[in-house]
């Protein structure tokens, strides 16, 4: 609608005072970082599928690691955020998907609501879309498959030799390499929330309602206008808009993360996030 720049720039702004300074000194991971990922790696290889569905999902979830992997794989069954296999759903069916829902229990608390929020999340399905959550899982659960029987018990993103949960360190280790085959950007500058970031400004910069990305990733304090907000389609349509993002528009994106003060030459930031 001929916006200017500079609106979308002040949403980005708005949103990035909720991390922590630490997670302000990423380098957001783009759309164009992930799909030359997918043209240069044997993206769902049983090698590293579950690292690179994880990256997918992380992406269209706008997920913190913790979400998703494990602190260490000693604690992760006692972990408040774990997730498992049992808690994906393939509607109507594995083989023939038309959406996929994620129970995801987000970690971040606010001052009114202290409690992590678990909310379920519907993806759309759409195996010819650049970046596809839902069909990344898919594939996942064919080409890792596991007894459905131990599916409550089984980490979504494990370690296969031992069936135990991609640490936070593991993730961030084989994201920081994935990411060193397409870009030249020095490893310390990018972090497991460079992924969020880098969803987050796709989602301002197409026009995302700032209301409907707090509660999407359970900013919201009051549940209600969380599931209000949060519809079905609301949720099918933003992770098409995430998945459809094309090499042209990510470059203004990546205009807009440098605007909203991501440059690329930063201080080392602390911890693994």
């Amino acid at each position: 609608d001929g916006a200017p720049a500079v609106l979308y720039t002040d949403a980005i702004k708005g949103l990035m005072d909720v991390f922590p300074v630490k997670v302000q000194q990423r380098v957001g991971i783009l759309p164009q970082h992930i799909t030359s990922m997918k043209l240069r790696l044997p993206w769902f290889s049983p090698s590293i599928i579950n690292y690179t569905v994880l990256i997918e999902t992380a992406y269209c979830l706008l997920a913190r690691s913790i979400e998703l992997t494990a602190r260490t794989q000693k604690d992760w069954m006692t972990q408040r955020t774990k997730i498992t296999r049992a808690d994906v759903t393939f509607e109507p069916t594995l083989h023939s998907p038309q959406r996929v829902i994620i129970t995801i229990t987000r970690a971040k608390q606010s001052r009114k609501n202290p409690h992590n929020i678990t909310l379920p999340v519907t993806l759309k399905y759409n195996r010819s879309q650049p970046i596809n959550a839902a069909f990344a899982l898919q594939q996942l659960f064919l080409q890792d498959p596991v007894p459905t029987h131990t599916h409550a018990t089984t980490p979504l993103f494990r370690v296969p030799k031992t069936n135990q949960s991609i640490t936070q360190r593991q993730f961030l280790d084989t994201l920081r390499k994935f990411v060193g085959t397409v870009t030249q950007l020095p490893s310390k500058h990018i972090g497991t929330h460079s992924l969020r970031i880098g969803a987050l400004t796709t989602a301002i910069h197409h026009k995302i309602p700032k209301e409907f990305i707090e509660s999407f990733v359970g900013w919201s304090t009051d549940m209600t206008k969380v599931y209000n907000r949060r519809t079905i389609q609301d949720q099918l349509n933003f992770s098409d808009t995430l998945g459809n993002a094309n090499p042209m528009e990510t470059q203004e994106i990546d205009t807009l993360l440098r605007q909203a003060g991501l440059p690329l030459e930063l201080a080392e930031p602390d911890g693994d996030e």
